[in-house]
């Protein structure tokens, strides 16, 4: 007698699949919790079964060192693998490891090709890199009003951000004509994000497309600061060092100044470096001074470097 067994493989299939979601869930909350050699064991096994969400979080681990040794060259491989399957945050950072050299040399039209590829399926952080390449001709023919389009299909799509790139069209007057004033419309649709309420400040300071108005500057900078967008510290910073239209209040800039520098704002190092040396406000500390245009001037602060230079030239007087 002849056993015959049969399953449906449909059934099978769904079955398996909520298995390995349900694992993959597992290991984002162990992420969560900050576990990530927990969580990264987890990813790399998914990531072995084709499981493309696994995929991806294990070549982030890679690339970020985050449960594991940071290694570019196996997060490319893995993005690489993500992106032939589909996956399309995959192909994107695929391509930010082409355009920076991360895990290979660079090449920038097979970054730009991967954008693309990602921005066809309307993802739309591949669409802004992919506009950002047509701008800046990295990877293919520089040609603003091709990235115009893509702007704008990025707003149709209700991306309200993308009115952040479409001002930055108009202030340089990449693919239309410029229009400072049609710019500060575009921040303005946008004006609940940290970034267009920096660029809404800088309208106000300096009276581009909207009247100049220190005050209503400092309103704008500071919303900026309060959602995260720290650069701003370092503008609020100069206008109270410089006190035009607002009481100048030394103390004040200082205390900005310092809090640019501890997030990392090379101008902020900078100019809080320069009150540190002298004394000015805060105790002199030249020994910090001199860490901050250090830091500054790793990041390319020009100034920085300058001040860099000149200790240096003090020194060697002093040894004469």
């Amino acid at each position: 007698m002849q056993i015959t067994i049969s399953y449906n493989k449909g059934k099978y299939d769904n079955f398996k699949t909520k298995a390995l979601e349900k694992e993959f869930r597992h290991a984002q909350e162990l992420s969560d919790m900050l576990w990530f050699d927990e969580s990264f064991r987890i990813y790399e096994d998914l990531a072995q079964k084709n499981y493309m969400p696994a995929v991806y979080e294990a070549a982030l681990a890679y690339y970020y060192g985050e449960g594991v040794e940071c290694d570019d060259e196996s997060a490319l491989r893995l993005f690489e693998k993500g992106a032939a399957n589909g996956h399309l945050p995959s192909a994107k950072m695929a391509g930010d490891c082409y355009l920076r050299g991360y895990g290979t040399k660079v090449d920038e039209r097979r970054a730009y090709l991967y954008y693309l590829k990602a921005a066809k399926e309307e993802y739309l952080p591949a669409m802004e890199e992919t506009a950002r390449c047509c701008v800046n001709g990295r990877g293919t023919k520089q040609n603003p009003g091709r990235a115009l389009s893509w702007v704008k299909k990025m707003i149709a799509l209700g991306d309200k951000n993308a009115y952040i790139l479409l001002a930055k069209h108009y202030e340089q007057g990449l693919g239309v004509k410029p229009d400072n004033e049609k710019a500060f419309e575009c921040y303005m649709k946008c004006s609940d994000d940290p970034q267009a309420q920096y660029e809404i400040a800088q309208c106000y300071e300096y009276g581009l497309g909207a009247k100049q108005d220190t005050k209503c500057a400092v309103n704008w900078y500071n919303k900026a600061i309060l959602g995260g967008y720290e650069p701003a510290l370092v503008n609020l910073g100069d206008i109270f060092e410089a006190g035009i239209e607002v009481e100048q209040n030394l103390e004040k800039a200082v205390n900005y100044y310092e809090r640019a520098a501890r997030a990392g704002i090379s101008a902020g190092q900078r100019k809080y470096a320069d009150y540190l040396y002298k004394g000015i406000v805060v105790k002199q500390d030249r020994e910090l001074a001199h860490r901050l245009y250090t830091y500054a001037a790793c990041k390319g602060n020009s100034i920085a470097k300058e001040r860099l230079k000149a200790l240096y030239n003090e020194d060697a007087d002093d040894l004469k």
